[in-house]
């Protein structure tokens, strides 16, 4: 339903309303009650009364999208699929605009086109209409597609590299999901070195996606759990006041484990897993002081899978 501006008389979808001062002011002397008088104008003539210029608003648009997290995949991964499926084989114009269209209703019918673009550009258009978690599953879905395809299927070799790409990329996001409920046990923890866990956390995500920084990721991630397991046990002893024994001045990570059996809190099996867990972590890949790719993806899983563990323990503790 389109409203008038007030000022200019413009037929628009939406007013903004703005104080008139002076008009209010006025009406509040002449009654003795406190009065506000809105003006209901059209975005140009706010702009003009705010004294807002295009210039502005582009800066301001510009200064937005440049903290902007842009959630679209990789133009590799994109490129290779549009490869695939909309080049010398995969699917005609008609054909892609109807496969996307079972997911949108925005999608613009082939034949509704005035002038149609390559097939590879429809198909990356159409690609573009979702987002990145939405992009992945269509795309996967495509790989496993059995119907036609008026150019010719692509090899299966190719299919299945790029469903390899979509799932590690898949995978990253439940990653990215992991480490936020991670973030969230460590804020909600009342850690003493809550600004230290955090940060070898951030680090071991930072080098999770760097080739030769395998060592570097595990490092961090064990250093965080290590950091996690002193304030866990501080807590508790404080608590308990019960000492942390130990044979040099301070307890090392397997007196603080036997100390977590000793009070309880585990079972001398879970206890003596643990610290063989830990020991893993502390030990470098098949070449010295490089984890192998595998190696790392192994003691990476592990060590979140600890830490989130003793995370959520800690959660269990509040009543100490």
């Amino acid at each position: 339903m389109p409203y008038k501006c007030e000022r200019c008389g413009m037929q628009v979808e939406r007013l903004f309303q703005l104080e008139d001062a002076s008009d209010s002011i006025q009406y509040t002397e002449l009654t003795g009650v406190t009065y506000i008088d809105v003006d209901h104008l059209c975005f140009t003539c706010l702009c003009q009364e705010l004294g807002v210029t295009d210039t502005d608003l582009i800066n301001e648009i510009k200064k937005k999208s440049k903290f902007e997290v842009k959630k679209e995949l990789p133009l590799e991964v994109r490129k290779f699929a549009s490869y695939l499926f909309a080049r010398e084989k995969g699917f005609s114009g008609p054909e892609i605009t109807e496969y996307f269209s079972q997911y949108s209703d925005m999608i613009i019918n082939y034949w509704k086109m005035e002038s149609p673009p390559s097939r590879w550009k429809i198909f990356e258009d159409c690609l573009e209409q979702f987002d990145k978690e939405k992009q992945i599953q269509i795309l996967l879905d495509i790989c496993n597609y059995e119907g036609p395809f008026k150019h010719g299927r692509p090899s299966i070799k190719e299919i299945n590299k790029l469903r390899r790409l979509l799932v590690e990329l898949k995978d990253n996001r439940e990653q990215d999901i992991k480490y936020q409920i991670v973030f969230d046990l460590v804020k909600d923890g009342d850690f003493r070195n809550e600004s230290v866990i955090e940060m070898h956390i951030s680090k071991a995500i930072e080098y999770y996606s760097v080739d030769g920084k395998e060592d570097d990721c595990i490092g961090q991630l064990r250093k965080a759990y290590e950091q996690i397991l002193i304030d866990v046990t501080d807590r508790i002893s404080d608590s308990k006041k019960t000492k942390i024994q130990c044979k040099q001045s301070k307890p090392n990570i397997k007196e603080r484990i036997e100390f977590l059996r000793a009070n309880g809190f585990y079972t001398e099996e879970l206890a003596k897993y643990s610290y063989q867990v830990y020991k893993t972590l502390c030990e470098h890949g098949g070449h010295p002081g490089i984890a192998t790719s595998r190696e790392k993806e192994i003691k990476y899983n592990i060590a979140t899978r600890m830490i989130k563990d003793l995370l959520e323990y800690n959660s269990s503790l509040e009543n100490l």
